[in-house]
């Protein structure tokens, strides 16, 4: 019987970083599958209230940084950043919702000038949302995208790259 490809398979050489803020049992969850797809994993916990942060101190896998009060999303990132090791830094919100796979899915075959890769986010049967694709930061495109709904957007919509239709993108 062939071994289980995923059994075998090497963790990404990087850091997820996660800004952890009164999340509940979400995080021990996520906590579990990341530590089976990457090497090192940050939690930053902006001095949670509903001890959801016991998830990463029951790890010792995981580096812990406890703020004293809420910083904020961006500083506790760049906290959890400046943790980092390895080739790649990867941003996880602990209310995400990944599967086995998808961190390394993400990286495989970008080309080495690439500096930052966003997924594309899928609502729970698996469709692509509109809003996923980025968008190049204009007045107009802002515009267009805060005031006009999805449906009228046309080829004028916000986003750089294509929306994959229906069914699930992996």
């Amino acid at each position: 019987m062939p071994e289980d490809p995923s059994a075998t398979a090497t963790k990404l050489d990087g850091t997820a970083v996660i800004v952890n803020y009164n999340d509940g049992p979400r995080l021990g969850p996520l906590l579990d599958l990341l530590l089976e797809e990457i090497e090192h994993v940050v939690v930053v916990d902006n001095a949670s209230s509903d001890g959801s942060e016991r998830a990463a101190a029951e790890r010792p896998a995981v580096s812990l940084i406890r703020n004293e009060r809420n910083r904020g999303y961006a500083p506790a990132a760049n906290q959890g950043a400046a943790e980092g090791e390895g080739a790649w830094l990867v941003f996880v919100n602990p209310d995400a919702h990944l599967r086995p796979g998808d961190i390394a899915a993400l990286v495989r075959d970008l080309p080495a000038d690439v500096g930052a890769a966003a997924p594309v986010q899928v609502d729970r049967t698996g469709k692509a949302r509109h809003e996923t694709g980025g968008y190049t930061p204009s007045l107009p495109r802002y515009a267009m995208w805060a005031f006009v709904p999805v449906r009228f957007h046309g080829s004028r919509g916000p986003w750089l790259a294509s929306v994959p239709s229906g069914g699930d993108v992996r």
